[in-house]
This record gives structure tokens, sequence and C-alpha cells, in this order.
């Protein structure tokens, strides 16, 4: 069985895409079932119902998650997480936990495969010897990065501080509640411990066999990402404010185009039409890669590996990227991609890269070989595979 927290289709964002592909391998392995644990109603569509035996869809009351706390219930979930249980993943009581969800749960599956820790905490996943949870991203980095990046109050980074420290004490005890924990690099690995029992499925992409580099149109950077969630937010604000009127100073037509669903007000506030265009959701990102000239990945906080990297050279559109946008990916810097994480590198490498269609050919040619023989969505699922033998085998 394959728990996640949303459904996960359309392809609109990295997390749906990386569990649509784990699906996928899964499917391949043996019949699976999919239990969907979300806020959202989901139309379950064609394309995942055929991969599945049943699906299960089952909603949380999202009035749940945001409803206004009073003081004293401040202080009790500043105490939970003391304690090392996350902002707003409190166990749940499993008598309010629907019924049939819990009928499901119990089921004699041969592996339980969960999506995220997250979601292993709301549904009381204690883990046991056949569950395989995916961390595809190390919570507690992410916030620390915020602290660290970011101009915050004194009480807003303490208040932050507990909160990755919960993750921190989360994270940690899984290593030894699970059969299996799934990360997205060797990095996180190493971070993590590198016992036994963790396992690298990194992200991945569709390689096109038949990709050709395209130099795209003169002046235009692009970026792509779920565009209300804050770290694709910090990136594009920042970039727009620090970096981009560097380069526009020696590109006049420089600009920047934004892909990617739910722009917040604060990308929609900096976008003129011109200098910065928002597209929003698009069904495909392989046409607006193509156009651009360079793939911009400003990231400032960030945990996991970044889907926009991988597709950007399965298209063959050269990258610049600051350290932690790249974090995870087996890249070097001035081959594969250009790595800068000071204002000034990263407009001098955009304004670089766009004054060379020689120097951005090169780049893409070599990302696109990285990537057709590393991070092929095709090679992943082999990586799956092996974990499904490795665990089951040794459950049996």
């Amino acid at each position: 069985m394959y728990v996640v927290g949303g459904y996960p289709w359309p392809l609109e964002s990295g997390i749906h895409i990386r569990q649509y592909h784990i699906l996928r391998s899964l499917a391949g392995y043996s019949d699976v079932d999919l239990l969907v644990y979300s806020r959202e109603p989901a139309e379950i569509s064609r394309e995942i119902q055929s991969l599945c035996r049943n699906v299960y869809v089952f909603h949380r009351n999202p009035a749940a998650d945001n409803v206004r706390k009073n003081s004293l219930q401040r202080l009790i979930q500043v105490y939970r997480e003391l304690r090392g249980w996350p902002l707003d993943e409190r166990r749940p009581d499993k008598n309010k936990l629907n019924a049939d969800m819990l009928d499901v749960l119990k089921k004699d599956y041969d592996l339980i495969w969960i999506a995220r820790l997250s979601n292993a905490l709301r549904i009381s996943q204690s883990g046991n010897k056949n569950v395989v949870l995916d961390l595809d991203d190390i919570e507690h980095l992410k916030i620390t990065r915020e602290i660290e990046s970011l101009n915050k109050s004194l009480w807003k980074k303490v208040r932050l501080w507990i909160s990755a420290r919960a993750w921190r004490i989360s994270e940690m005890d899984a290593i030894n509640r699970y059969s299996g924990v799934v990360v997205c690099s060797s990095k996180d690995k190493k971070y993590l411990g590198n016992t036994g029992n963790i396992f690298v499925i990194p992200n991945g992409a569709t390689v096109d066999a038949n990709s050709v580099f395209n130099p795209g149109i003169p002046g235009r950077m692009l970026y792509i990402g779920t565009m209300n969630y804050y770290p694709n937010e910090d990136a594009v604000c920042y970039f727009v404010k620090n970096i981009l009127p560097r380069v526009q100073s020696q590109i006049p037509e420089a600009h920047l185009v934004v892909v990617g669903k739910n722009p917040s007000k604060a990308i929609r506030d900096i976008a003129d039409g011109k200098t910065v265009q928002i597209i929003g959701r698009v069904d495909d990102v392989s046409p607006y890669l193509k156009e651009a000239a360079l793939s911009v990945v400003p990231l400032r906080i960030a945990g996991g590996t970044r889907l926009k990297i991988l597709e950007s050279l399965a298209c063959k559109t050269p990258v610049v990227s600051t350290t932690i946008g790249a974090e995870g990916l087996e890249i070097e810097d001035g081959k594969h991609i250009i790595i800068a994480d000071e204002n000034r590198q990263f407009s001098d490498a955009c304004v670089r890269l766009m004054g060379s269609v020689e120097m951005r050919r090169q780049l893409s040619e070599n990302g696109y070989d990285l990537v057709k023989n590393f991070y092929s969505w095709d090679i992943i699922s082999d990586k799956v595979k092996y974990i499904l033998d490795s665990i089951i085998s040794n459950n049996v």
C-alpha cells in the first residue's frame, strides 16, 4: 500500500511528480493500493486508477488545521513541540479517524510505503517491520535555513527553532522505527546517520531521447515551482530585487518568467507583465523551458532535491543555481550547471551564459547526459524495486 497526503495528480508540483513515479514503480513491482489522506476532495483520474488495485480517499478536516488558537492552546502546542511532536502534526485520536480508513490500515499488506513524515504522524503509523517512510524533505533543515537566511524577530526565531527541534526529534526517531527510510540524496543519508536502513531514491525527470538544444528567447530567464510554497516565493522575490537589476544593467532585454500554480500575493505584486511575467499553472513546463535562455534556481531555503533543475537539464536548458538549490544532486559546477551564491556571482553567471550560445549548449548537453544516465525515472524505478526486494525478503 502507498500512503500519500494529497492526490498525486495532475503532475503540477514536484511532490506530485515524485509520488506519481514512486506509485508507478510500486505498481510495476506488484499490485498496489493507494490511500490518500487529504484536506482536499480528489477526483480519481484514469491515470492513477490504471496503476492501482484499489484507491481509498479519506478527508481530514482542514478547519481543524486552521482554527485560531487561544493563548492556552498555543502554549500547549509549544509544550507538545518541546516534547518532540511537530507543529500541526499532533497525534490524532485513533477513535476519531475514519473507521473505514482504520480498516484499510489494518489489512495484511506485504509492505506499506508512506510519503512524508507528516502523513505517518497524522495516521499514527508508528512503524513496524514492513513500513517504508519516504523523507523526501528533511523538514528541520528547511526550517533551520529559514532562521539563518531571513530577518526575523527574536520571538519568531525562537518559535522556528522549537519547530525545527521537534521535526529533528521525529525524523531521528523514524530511523529507529521503520524498516526502511528513503531520502533524496547521499548527503541526506549521511546527515541522518548513514544507517543500514536508509536508502537513497533521488528525484528524477522524464528524458526525451529526441531533445535538442534551443538557444531560447534572448534575455529570457525562467523559474518553475509551486508559487505559494514559501521557499519558491522567497527565491523569486530575492532574485527580482537583488539579481535581476544587475543582469538588466548589461542585458536590457533580460526578464524573468515565473511558471507554477498558485502564485502568492508577494509574487503577483512584483509582476509587471514585462520584466517579471507570471504564467501560473501549466500542464507541461517543457515548452516554457525550451523558450528560456536560462533556468534560474536562486533558492535560499530548501530541503530534499529540486526537480526543477533535473527538468531543465532534461530539456537541455542551462541552469544557474545557488548551492542550496543544487544540493543533493551529483552535479559538477561549470560542467553541468553554474553554481553561484553571491548576488554579483549569480548575475555575472547569467550575463556570461546569455552572451554565449556555445557555452549554454555545452552545459545543456552535459546536463542532459547526466540526467539520462543517473536521474531518469526508469533508472529510479529500478532503485525502488531494489528496496522492495531488500525489505520484503528480510521480513519474510
